[in-house]
Order: C-alpha cells, then sequence, then structure tokens
C-alpha cells in the first residue's frame, strides 16, 4: 500500500502532534506541581524542554516544505 500522505502533510502533522504533546505535558506538570510532586514535575519539565526544542525543528522542517511545496491558490 503505498503512502498517500505528502511530506509537507506529514510535517504540517507533525507540527499539530507536537504542539497537541507540549499543551498536554504542560497540564501534567501543572498537575504534579499542584499536588507537590516537584522532583517528578522537574523532570517533566526537561522532557518538556527537549519537546519544545524538537518543536523548533518540525517548524522549521514545516517551513522548508512549505517554501518547496507552496500552496496553489484556488
Amino acid at each position: 500500500m503505498a503512502d498517500a500522505e505528502t511530506h509537507l502533510e506529514r510535517a504540517e502533522r507533525h507540527v499539530q502532534e507536537g504542539a497537541q504533546r507540549i499543551a498536554e505535558l504542560r497540564s501534567k506538570i501543572a498537575e504534579l506541581d499542584y499536588h507537590g510532586h516537584t522532583k517528578a514535575a522537574a523532570l517533566a519539565r526537561q522532557l518538556l524542554h527537549t519537546l519544545e526544542e524538537t518543536q523548533k525543528l518540525a517548524i522549521e522542517h514545516l517551513r522548508i516544505e512549505l517554501e518547496m511545496h507552496p500552496r496553489k491558490e484556488n
């Protein structure tokens, strides 16, 4: 079965999924803080930093894909 998803669509999906993961992790960190789980929250913040850096790369990849494959206006 051929992959119907284009490089541009995949890049867009990665940015969307990354944003969702970051939002969910921020919520979890707030919950950990609220319940006094400071060590777990600190570890989660390290993970959040990694996800945010990865998101920057995904956004840059999307920018490149958009330059290579500009959207056609209807």
